[in-house]
């Protein structure tokens, strides 16, 4: 449930989940960024849903130690021949899939002879078996977040094993470049979205209000549950980090 990124980031704890790392909710929305970050737009009141200050498959795993594979191209025959590569080592692949309905799948088997993939999507139904031709059909040229087309994503390993001091050094770091102001693919974002929001705020004439009462009604509680999970994942590592110094 919920907007397309808490979508994404979900499927990428059920990738995260394969490989033995378990992660709740809040703690990836402040891996990611999500659960800090600001965007806005004042023709786009849905953008803060869409984006991520960087891409939250790499920021999530770099910040938990794990090693990763990333691939995007243009063409759909090398994008499927370095998605087979994967699977053949035994490493599904987040991909997103642009129908019937937007959403981030992850790709688990591949049957050369049937010419069928079998992937899981985030509705929990179990895995789902299709043709190549439509799976491919799904897999878009059209780039999501910004990461170019046909963007495919898994994980190989583990490269180190962070301490909870590392892990939440890295996290406020991640923390620090949300809020920094910077553009990212053209929306304002950081110190520089809440600039461009009290700019609207104050413009005249009132013609802004319906504008302004739209993107409360979409984007605060949204705003405000990121937030939460923020404060939530600090005071928690915070106290475990405390209460182990103290020992």
């Amino acid at each position: 449930g919920g907007n397309s990124r808490r979508r994404c980031l979900g499927v990428l704890r059920t990738l995260l989940a394969h490989h033995g790392v378990e992660v709740d909710e809040q703690t990836m929305l402040a891996l990611s960024g999500a659960a800090f970050d600001f965007f806005y737009k004042s023709e786009d009141p849905g953008v803060c849903g869409r984006m991520f200050i960087r891409n939250p498959h790499m920021l999530v795993a770099e910040t938990l130690g794990l090693a990763t594979n990333e691939w995007s191209a243009p063409s759909a025959d090398s994008s499927f021949e370095a998605l087979g590569q994967a699977i053949k080592h035994s490493r599904p692949v987040m991909i997103h899939h642009s129908g019937p309905e937007p959403t981030w799948v992850i790709v688990i088997g591949i049957r050369p002879a049937e010419d069928q993939v079998t992937y899981i999507a985030p509705n929990g139904r179990g895995p789902i078996t299709c043709a190549r031709s439509t799976f491919m059909s799904r897999w878009g040229a059209q780039s999501v977040l910004g990461l170019g087309p046909r963007y495919q994503f898994s994980i190989s390993g583990r490269k180190h094993t962070p301490t909870p001091a590392e892990l939440l050094e890295e996290t406020l770091r991640t923390a620090a470049s949300a809020v920094a102001p910077r553009t990212v693919l053209g929306v304002a974002s950081g110190v520089d979205a809440y600039k461009a929001l009290e700019s609207d705020m104050l413009a005249e004439p009132g013609g802004n209000r319906d504008k302004l009462i739209a993107w409360g009604q979409k984007q605060l509680p949204e705003l405000r549950r990121c937030r939460q999970a923020a404060r939530a994942f600090l005071q928690k590592r915070a106290g475990a980090l405390g209460g182990a110094r103290t020992e």
